[in-house]
């Protein structure tokens, strides 16, 4: 599956106001407050940046400093952050071809870290 960035932080912006979309509602609410609401709780719930992780319906859950958030994560460092306390959604896109488990993880952390201690920071001034 091709998504561009400025479709995965659109998918996000439609989950960030409850399934609507410019006005319409393209998901129904429920859903969206059941996909981001937690089903499985995780043992070790830290993972880069973000701590507390739990998962619903397709989404991740988790803290990123003090902001409750919840993700989608797809391989190697692709993210729809959401953010619902700054009213924000941050999409990324790394290049991962070719790439094994390991390095995967490694690049997906790097990403939680620079929206943790890069992003974040900057829209807090």
């Amino acid at each position: 599956m091709f998504v561009t960035p400025r479709d995965m932080a659109r998918f996000g912006w439609l989950y960030l106001n409850n399934g609507n979309l410019d006005g319409q509602q393209i998901v129904p609410a429920a859903w969206v407050d059941a996909s981001i609401s937690p089903t499985y709780i995780y043992k070790n719930p830290n993972w880069g940046a973000i701590e507390n992780i739990a998962y619903g319906h397709l989404w991740w859950l988790g803290k990123m400093k003090s902001y409750e958030i919840f993700f989608a994560l797809g391989y190697g460092g692709q993210f729809i952050f959401n953010i619902p306390q700054l009213n924000m959604v941050i999409a990324t896109a790394c290049d991962s071809q070719f790439m094994d488990w390991d390095a995967a993880d490694a690049q997906e952390r790097m990403v939680t870290e620079i929206v943790a201690n890069g992003i974040l920071p900057a829209v807090k001034k």
